[in-house]
């Protein structure tokens, strides 16, 4: 009895015995299985369109360079742009000062009045006051010929007092006394008292020519009217309808239009500067000339084509991808630098300018492919010339060939050994992994 008791005490901890030895080596081999898996990065083939392309850099540039400018000498009034606006051709852009011009252009409008109402007492009935009415336009024009005379004087006071200041200026800018826009400056206000003698004497002219006319109309309205009077009147209303023209004409050259439609690149003159012809107030460049000159790499040469298609993301508008194509490749190389000149247009789009030195990173399109497989070089191994990737299958990491060629820099185009779907690993952090490999996936694959 007891030795029965003993046998089965031993036979149930032998039992234990035997299942914890086990249990032991069932959780030594999951721990092996588990610990000496290799932890993998997993990229999954599939099939997509790409493009193979060249990436340059580049500056915007223009082939049209328009410098707005002024045909008169003037004090800028009015400057209706800013810097980077875009501009219609025929629009305004600047007024001059024009004061002297408008009060011409009242006087030949009242020119234009008299003359037409002269017309007018010569061909109805002659009346007593007519006579008084002439004497009254000889004292008016002579009165007004000798205040032009004053005005004259005056000027060339003015214009001798310009002279010598501007000549002090030019002593004192050979000294370095001043800037060169002070004695800029003194000569602009000389020119325009010299244009305003010019002017002034030009009225006289036509003021004494007028007092002349006013006298022999008063001799003729004492002596009676004739036709050759009516005729001669009415040569004065033409004469100040030319007048007004010929005036309305110099008006239109002090105002600044957009010769072009395009976009205002630089603001060069300010309100209140004098300008002359050879002084621009602006830049203007139109759309349709500007251009992205990239600068390429010398071995790529001979696959930039023009008409190729162009991707370019323009620093100022990050996230925005405009389209454009190449439209002239320069075949001269730069010894220093060892790269060519490719020229790429640059369509604009709708409240997105593009202007003059800006800059772009651009992708040329050298080749496009559809339904391909394309995978990331560091996945593929090289075997006595073959290539290989690592394809995992049961949980390893199994050895497939594949064929195919180099698509780009860093990618590969597989036209053999894989199918969509696939997944191909490599080691994580430069670990190495074998073929037969048990593999752990910690990561997948991003560009």
């Amino acid at each position: 009895m007891l030795l029965t008791l003993r046998s089965k005490i031993f036979a149930s901890r032998r039992r234990i015995l035997l299942l914890a030895l086990f249990l032991i080596i069932v959780l030594g081999f999951i721990a092996f299985w588990f610990l000496s898996r290799v932890e993998v990065v997993a990229f999954k083939v599939k099939r997509e369109d790409a493009i193979k392309g060249v990436t340059v850099s580049g500056t915007v540039e223009s082939r049209q360079d328009v410098r707005l400018a002024t045909q008169v000498t003037g004090t800028i009034q009015e400057l209706r742009f800013r810097e980077g606006d875009f501009v219609n051709q025929g629009q305004i852009l600047a007024v001059l000062n024009r004061n002297e011009v408008v009060g011409n252009l009242t006087t030949a409008q009242g020119q234009l009045q008299t003359a037409q109402a002269e017309v007018q007492n010569l061909v109805t009935e002659p009346r007593p006051q007519n006579v008084a009415i002439a004497q009254a336009q000889v004292e008016e024009t002579q009165e007004n010929t000798d205040v032009l005379q004053q005005e004259l004087q005056i000027a060339r006071v003015q214009q001798q007092e310009a002279i010598s200041e501007e000549q002090r200026l030019q002593r004192l800018y050979q000294q370095g006394a001043v800037s060169f826009r002070e004695f800029e400056r003194a000569g602009f206000a000389r020119v325009q008292i010299e244009e305003q003698i010019d002017a002034t004497q030009s009225q006289i002219q036509a003021a004494r020519a007028r007092l002349t006319q006013a006298r022999e109309n008063l001799n003729l309205v004492q002596a009676g009217v004739k036709e050759q009077q009516i005729q001669a009147a009415r040569g004065q209303v033409q004469a100040a309808r030319g007048g007004i023209q010929s005036v309305l004409g110099r008006l239109e050259e002090y105002i600044i239009r957009a010769p072009v439609t395009g976009y205002i690149v630089e603001k060069i003159r300010d309100i209140g500067e004098v300008i002359s012809p050879n002084a621009p107030i602006a830049r203007l460049v139109t759309p349709a000339a500007l251009y992205l000159s990239t600068q390429v790499e010398e071995n790529e040469l001979e696959s930039i084509k023009v008409g190729q298609s162009v991707y370019v993301i323009f620093d100022a508008y990050p996230n925005e991808t405009f389209r454009g194509n190449v439209i002239e490749v320069s075949k001269n190389v730069d010894p220093i630098t060892g790269t060519f000149e490719a020229k790429v247009s640059v369509p604009g789009q709708k409240g997105l300018p593009v202007l003059v030195g800006m800059t772009a990173d651009a992708t040329i399109i050298i080749q496009q492919v559809n339904n391909a497989i394309i995978i990331p070089d560091e996945f593929i191994y090289t075997e006595n010339q073959k290539k290989y990737v690592l394809k995992k299958k049961n949980g390893k990491a199994v050895k497939t060939y594949v064929k195919g060629v180099a698509f780009d820099n860093n990618r590969f185009r597989v036209t053999k050994g894989l199918t969509e779907n696939d997944v191909i690993v490599k080691g994580v952090e430069g670990k190495k992994v074998k073929p037969d490999n048990r593999i752990k996936i910690v990561e997948n694959y991003r560009d």
